[in-house]
């Protein structure tokens, strides 16, 4: 092993080379710096696997040298020394991927208690490392059966207990019906922004690897298998007579969560249930599914069975019934906007789980049939691709993804709608609107509400009929206005201009000379009037 100890204090670099017992840490070389400009000399010449580095250094921190470092590809831990303690300096150690933050003065032993970390998590990365080079079909193997055992166990397939039982022996797993357990599981639900994720094997590796050391700090093995992509189960299991308690285990988890969110950029959520019998585990894997579908929202949180409100049995029938009246005008802006609001209520009130917004699903979808029919066209013409189909049909999953289809096929409906409203007498009631209210600042979102159509077709429909855009007619009109109150009245000009709804004057005297080549003030002068 390679360390590298940066700091501009001579007298602390000598004395963490002196003092620290590197032969017993097995360093066979330990190179100094005294600033980040000699340390990137190094680093881009000798490989180094360590760094001791000071945080407050003058022209270049620490925490900036850590950062090139990561930017450059090195592969390094680093352990920050310091005599501050600063809460910035912690979080940003943490983002940067830092392995330890330990202030200054410290005593020798610390650093080197810190040092071993370091080396041992190298040590697993290096493993991890070999895995991937020559270990992937030994370890596919042994996955895939007890992968296989497990499933058995855990579905309740044809295969009984005492088989499981002497299958999972096979891999020194000694459980029986009344052997006590926990179970918990695990869903990586998104990735944090910016993150590129990880292929599914990956993860699963990393996640059992972290389980593994953080459950064996309480005497405790694990057995973690894949139900789908992304989605683990974890059992522990009593071990002569020695099982950890449901506090521990949420202790472990908690620190699970938080390793994978701050260091991976995994967001991840986890069901948990109270101890229960080997006997028992099929009908807790149950329960817990249940209580992963049921986060519709895709909180990343933990959740525990028994905690769960009661939804009620809230009817929301009657209120897609009224969008009715607006399918009825075509208007399918307005029922897409009173199906995501009706959505959002009953989300915030708490009354959304798996099997509701199941149910919620199927009532929309009678609106989307009724809309399909109000236009002639086929339901099936809205999913030509079946791609689309196919995530369409999973929408009564999340709520995230029934926004995401009530967007879809209400958009669908209305571009539709081109062509079959009576688009004349649209755009004569939206001029007489605008003439309406030309002392206000309006815009197209306030004509979409007075209306109920979406800004875009609103626009479309203008547009095509008259050759202008909204907002080029309604500054055309105000400007009309404007004029005509210039010649025939005695008014100051800053008046009229808030007669048509302009409060910055020089904002609506270049809207008058772009629309007439002439300024308002001019325009005045021009009629004589005073």
């Amino acid at each position: 092993m390679v360390v590298l100890v940066v700091d501009d204090q001579t007298n602390v670099v000598s004395g963490i080379v002196s003092g620290v017992r590197w032969h017993r840490l097995g360093v066979q070389k330990v190179l100094t710096a005294y600033n980040a400009f000699e340390a990137k000399e190094i680093l881009e010449k000798q490989q180094v696997h360590l760094m001791l580095c000071d945080i407050e250094m003058p022209a270049e921190n620490g925490l900036s040298l850590l950062r090139w470092a990561r930017e450059e590809g090195y592969m390094l831990e680093c352990i920050f020394l310091t005599s501050h303690a600063d809460f910035q300096y912690t979080r940003e150690t943490i983002r940067l991927g830092g392995f330890d933050y330990i202030l200054q003065p410290a005593r020798y032993e610390d650093i080197e208690g810190a040092i071993s970390r370091a080396f041992q998590k190298m040590e697993k990365e290096n493993e991890r490392l070999r895995y991937a080079s020559y270990g992937q079909l030994l370890y596919h193997r042994k996955k895939k059966v007890m992968d296989s055992v497990l499933k058995d166990w855990y579905t309740g397939k044809e295969t009984g207990l005492e088989e499981i039982w002497k299958d999972l022996a096979m891999f020194r797993v000694l459980l029986k019906d009344n052997s006590r357990v926990h179970l918990t599981l695990i869903y990586v639900n998104s990735w944090r922004q910016g993150i590129q994720p990880w292929e599914a094997e990956l993860v699963r590796f990393t996640m059992e690897n972290i389980l593994e050391e953080l459950f064996e700090r309480y005497g405790q093995d694990i057995l973690l298998s894949e139900s789908k992509p992304y989605r683990y189960n974890i059992l522990l299991y009593e071990k002569d007579g020695n099982l950890i308690d449901r506090e521990g285990v949420v202790r472990q988890i908690e620190l699970l969560k938080d390793i994978c969110e701050n260091r991976f950029g995994m967001e991840i959520s986890c069901y948990m249930g109270n101890e229960c019998l080997a006997g028992q585990v099929r009908e807790r894997i149950r329960e817990l599914e249940q209580l992963e579908k049921d986060n519709v929202e895709n909180v990343n949180r933990l959740f525990f069975l028994g905690e769960q409100e009661q939804i009620s049995e809230e009817d929301f029938s009657n209120e897609m019934d009224s969008w009715a009246g607006f399918l009825e005008k075509g208007n399918f802006a307005r029922v897409k906007e009173e199906s995501i609001k009706c959505l959002g209520r009953l989300a915030r009130a708490g009354k959304m789980n798996a099997r509701k917004l199941k149910q919620f699903f199927l009532g929309y979808m009678q609106v989307v049939c009724s809309g399909a029919n109000y236009l002639g066209i086929s339901v099936k013409d809205m999913f030509a691709d079946e791609s689309e189909l196919d995530e369409s049909l999973k929408s009564g999953e999340s709520l995230a993804g029934m926004e995401r289809f009530i967007r879809l096929t209400m958009d669908y409906l209305d571009n539709q709608m081109v062509g079959r409203t009576d688009e004349i007498n649209l755009v004569d009631e939206m001029k007489e609107y605008i003439h309406a209210n030309l002392e206000k600042d309006i815009r197209r979102s306030d004509i979409a509400e007075a209306f109920y159509f979406s800004q875009d077709y609103l626009s479309r429909v203008f547009k095509k009929e008259t050759g202008m855009s909204l907002k080029e007619y309604m500054i055309e009109a105000k400007m009309q206005e404007a004029r005509l109150l210039l010649q025939s009245t005695t008014l100051p000009v800053s008046i009229i201009a808030m007669k048509v709804g302009y409060t910055n004057f020089s904002y609506f005297s270049q809207f008058y000379k772009k629309t007439f080549d002439i300024t308002p003030t001019d325009e005045r002068k021009k009629d004589d009037i005073i």
